[in-house]
């Protein structure tokens, strides 16, 4: 029997969350916190972040890199273009964010989840992935080069022109999502799964001609 993965969900509690106002997380630790309609300009060096909400929230001017986050979620926010490399993130959820353009170059993610996001030139390059799934997300034209993974998931997401080099492949599902112009290297995608459609237009990969 095929073992299903699961994917462990973040540990919040709604009735114990804390209200945050402010724009400015100048502290470096928040936890069991709700930041609701914010515009956040500033954010703390080495941010760390336990079992917090953000809703509807907009980043912006805002560096995040190193950021240690466990617990989140993140809905209705707009990420765009910041820099979060070298980030952690465990039991996390974004639904329905913007993360267009966003670094997560040399990121650790474990048991998170993207859902419905806009996350087109998302880089992750260089990420450590382990049960995370990406749920009908925009990932066109954005980078999963020299990545680790282990139970990474798509799911009817956009693939378009995305780059997949040095990424082991074996047991990534691609065949409900639209890889047109994907990148793949060759001695990677051993075990790699897609539909027959699929199929016919990686044959040019390998260098065969259908006639």
């Amino acid at each position: 029997m095929k073992k299903t993965t699961v994917i462990e969900m973040p540990k919040l509690s709604n009735d114990q969350l804390i209200p945050y106002q402010k724009n400015r997380l100048t502290d470096s630790y928040y936890e069991q916190t709700c930041f609701d309609h914010l515009h956040i300009e500033q954010c703390g060096e080495r941010l760390h972040l336990s079992s917090c909400k953000f809703d509807h929230c907009i980043f912006s001017k805002c560096n995040l890199e190193r950021f240690d986050g466990m617990d989140l979620l993140f809905d209705h926010c707009d990420l765009s273009n910041l820099d979060l490399s070298h980030a952690v993130f465990h039991r996390c959820i974004f639904i329905v964010c913007r993360l267009t353009g966003a670094d997560f170059t040399n990121t650790t993610f474990r048991n998170t989840t993207f859902q419905n996001c806009s996350a087109a030139y998302f880089n992750g390059a260089c990420s450590s992935f382990k049960q995370c799934a990406f749920i009908q997300c925009d990932l066109s034209n954005s980078s999963f080069n020299d990545c680790e993974q282990q139970h990474l998931i798509f799911q009817e997401c956009n693939l378009n022109q995305c780059e997949f080099h040095h990424t082991k492949m074996n047991c990534v599902d691609l065949s409900t999502s639209t890889i047109e112009g994907i990148l793949l290297s060759l001695d990677t995608i051993k075990g790699m799964k897609v539909n027959q459609e699929q199929a016919i237009s990686l044959v040019a990969l390998l260098g065969i001609e259908i006639v």
